[in-house]
């Protein structure tokens, strides 16, 4: 018990510290495996780009499954053979990005950019492709703050839901979850500050729980 509770304390002050020092949104960076003919480590080079595009507008990515994501995909629109020698492999891909809410089933906002890229396989020139997808453009950012500015909308608008939501959790004891329906807040939303208000009351609650069991347990 003693161990749950330096962890609920420390993932509270981590998360509290952390929303101060960036832009803390709860969105989850969410790629499925590409299928053939990618090569197997395109989906790592779609993760890199979606990290950088976060980053790059103030956002780090968040560790848990909050419900909201960020995606991406990419199809192969064009493909030419380049004589010469070696032989190049020209690649055209289109890759889109989304943000969506996974339990709602509804996408906040898309982008979508053409990418080339030359190798002497197939492999390369996809690998190639990937490594030219602009992510620092005007579209790219609005992308990113339309999404952004969705998911704050979301919490603004239920945050006394949620607040509920975690209090009756605590009640239950079950003070992880509801500290993580806390942590989530996006540090741009209004109720932000309440929202370690509450916190802070959950994590009284646990200790004075903690406290009650060990005093049961010392008669």
């Amino acid at each position: 018990m003693k161990k749950l509770a330096i962890l609920l304390c420390t993932a509270f002050v981590a998360v509290s510290a952390f929303a101060q020092s960036t832009a803390n949104l709860p969105l989850s960076v969410v790629v499925e495996d590409l299928p053939q003919p990618f090569p197997t480590n395109a989906k790592v080079q779609l993760v890199n780009k979606i990290n950088q595009m976060l980053t790059s507008n103030g956002i780090a990515s968040f560790d848990a499954f909050s419900g909201f994501f960020i995606t991406a995909n990419a199809n192969p629109v064009e493909k030419n053979v380049i004589a010469g020698a070696p032989v190049q492999i020209s690649q055209t891909l289109e890759v889109t990005f989304y943000i969506a809410d996974y339990y709602r089933q509804t996408v906040f906002a898309t982008y979508s950019v053409t990418a080339k890229g030359v190798g002497e396989t197939e492999a390369k020139s996809y690998l190639n492709a990937f490594k030219r997808v602009n992510i620092s453009n005007p579209e790219a950012k609005k992308f990113i703050e339309t999404g952004k500015a969705k998911i704050v909308n979301y919490y603004n608008t239920e945050a006394e839901n949620i607040f509920a939501k975690a209090r009756q959790l605590a009640a239950q004891h079950n003070y992880e979850a509801a500290l993580f329906e806390l942590s989530s807040f996006p540090t741009a939303c209004s109720a932000y500050a309440k929202s370690i208000e509450v916190g802070n009351e959950v994590y009284q609650h646990y200790v004075d729980y903690v406290a009650q069991q060990a005093l049961q347990q010392a008669k």
